[in-house]
């Protein structure tokens, strides 16, 4: 049985949806206001639900309630785990940083300052790097996740905001990087 986690943001609860029956099973109050975006764990074990008001909600999908609830920076956007889903990083649109959450602790362990309005994240397959969109900016933070530091910004069009990475690319180094696609998730990488 798959389960859909629906944010509902006019009244700051999610809605759980058995897909094998596309009925509403569950509806979870989580912190905040504006529930807005959700992402799962890689195990399936936990959902992040990100609230405008800078709170982040983990439900345990196994008993659909709230476990902890994580405060992030202003506007969180877009919660993204890295492959080994050891780390959540949160994208803060009004505080032009992003949060990055221990999943074992459920707290912040380090904040990133990025450019203004970050939005998307999305990592390297191996997990050694990040790159975040800033949507004000027109930029791509490329981000060392060992240090949680910036190593370079891309400028790229104008208010990018999702971003993905082929799977296929090479693990960037100073001089190459893989490409970077903006506001689409199932654009084919370029060749």
């Amino acid at each position: 049985m798959a389960l859909l986690y629906v944010p509902n943001e006019s009244d700051n609860t999610v809605s759980v949806i058995d897909t094998s029956t596309n009925l509403v099973v569950a509806t979870i109050p989580v912190g905040g206001q504006f529930a807005d975006t959700a992402a799962s764990s890689p195990d399936g074990a936990f959902v992040y639900v990100a609230s405008e008001s800078g709170i982040v909600s983990v439900i345990a999908t196994a008993t659909n309630s709230v476990v902890a609830t994580i405060n992030v920076g202003r506007q969180p956007y877009v919660v993204t785990f890295n492959p080994a889903g050891t780390l959540a990083y949160v994208t803060n649109h009004s505080s032009a940083n992003v949060s990055v959450i221990d999943t074992a602790t459920k707290s912040v362990v380090a904040t990133i300052a990025v450019g203004a309005g970050p939005y998307g994240a999305a990592f390297s397959p191996d997990g050694t790097h990040a790159y975040v969109t800033n949507e004000i900016d027109g930029t791509v933070s490329v981000v060392d996740t060992a240090t949680n530091s910036v190593i370079t910004t891309i400028p790229v069009g104008g208010e990018p905001t999702m971003v993905a990475v082929s799977l296929t690319a090479s693990t960037p180094t100073s001089t190459t990087m893989p490409a970077v696609l903006s506001r689409s998730l199932t654009q084919p990488p370029t060749q």
